[in-house]
């Protein structure tokens, strides 16, 4: 495969084309910076606001080259849109008169059945039989991959869960109901997201906590586990995102609802309490992160789902 990446003229997503690349290659493909030369395209939908360069873009159509679109909008929760596919393209045909991206995936999808869309914010509600649709979600965060800490240090922090963010339903939902119960001992601090800390300091305020909690913010999940998963277990919410590889309850994480039950507050007051079980939630926690949230497994899951549809 000879694949030629497209991102719109004057943005690139971070950490995203150029982790492919070494993967790809290593696996037999090539990286063609030529759109003549490729017999696959990958193409960046990036903040949607970007121009792209439409000689490239009518070579695909003119070609029928197939195509890859990477999607990766804040879907859900509090999100203003639905998938660009939901109700008919509704998404995409919204914005065909005024955005480079509609205009050229308006007629990709008329003419074109050679198209992947990989989407980072899948919803379990939503339909997506009607084209070829798989999950895709961000990698590790290498600098914050830090030293493990010990069992003794976990067990002895003076909170027993922490959330530091942009509040949203989910997350007022959370901390309304972790607050009425009483029993825990919770550090939270609203932030705007204008207003953020240095990550560091972000990072070195959940080491006060045994956990650190994941709960959907503006879209469905964030970027935490990725960010977080080497200072502590976490305490996530349920939600309708359709993971590649998602947590598992009690195994390398706790789960609850947004609205937490007393038999909830009980299980998460269960394993803080347990010194042997938290540190094997935290150890599964970092190793679930490292096998399935590295740059190099996400490339070959690009691959292999290409090849098998």
């Amino acid at each position: 495969m000879k694949v030629f990446y497209i991102s719109p003229t004057l943005y690139k997503t971070d950490r995203f084309f150029d982790t492919f690349t070494s993967t790809f290659i290593s696996e037999g493909h090539q990286i063609v910076t030529d759109i003549k030369e490729a017999d696959m395209v990958f193409f960046d939908l990036h903040c949607r606001y970007g121009s792209y360069d439409w000689m490239n873009l009518c070579y695909i159509i003119d070609h029928d080259l197939p195509l890859c679109v990477f999607d990766n909008w804040d879907y859900g929760a509090m999100a203003e849109y639905k998938w660009i596919g939901n109700n008919n393209w509704q998404g995409v045909m919204e914005c065909v008169s005024t955005h480079d991206w509609a205009n050229f995936l308006e007629l990709v999808i008329k003419n074109n059945n050679k198209v992947f869309f990989f989407v980072r914010k899948m919803e379990k509600t939503e339909d997506y039989s009607y084209a070829k649709v798989f999950p895709i979600d961000w990698t590790m965060y290498p600098e914050c991959d830090l030293p493990q800490v010990s069992k003794e240090e976990l067990f002895n922090r003076p909170y027993d869960c922490c959330i530091i963010g942009t509040l949203s339903t989910a997350r007022e939902s959370l901390i309304d109901g972790i607050l009425k119960d009483g029993r825990l001992k919770l550090k939270y601090e609203s932030r705007d997201c204008t207003q953020r800390k240095l990550h560091t300091t972000w990072i070195d305020e959940h080491r006060e906590a045994k956990m650190f909690i994941e709960c959907c913010g503006g879209g469905m999940g964030s970027e935490r586990p990725l960010q977080l998963f080497s200072v502590a277990p976490m305490l996530k919410n349920r939600n309708n995102q359709i993971y590649v590889n998602p947590f598992t309850d009690m195994v390398n994480c706790v789960e609850v609802d947004s609205s937490p039950s007393k038999k909830d507050i009980d299980k998460v007051i269960k394993t803080i309490n347990d010194k042997d079980l938290l540190y094997e939630i935290y150890l599964n926690g970092i190793n679930h992160i490292h096998t399935f949230y590295n740059e190099q497994w996400r490339a070959k899951y690009i691959l292999e789902t290409i090849k098998n549809n």
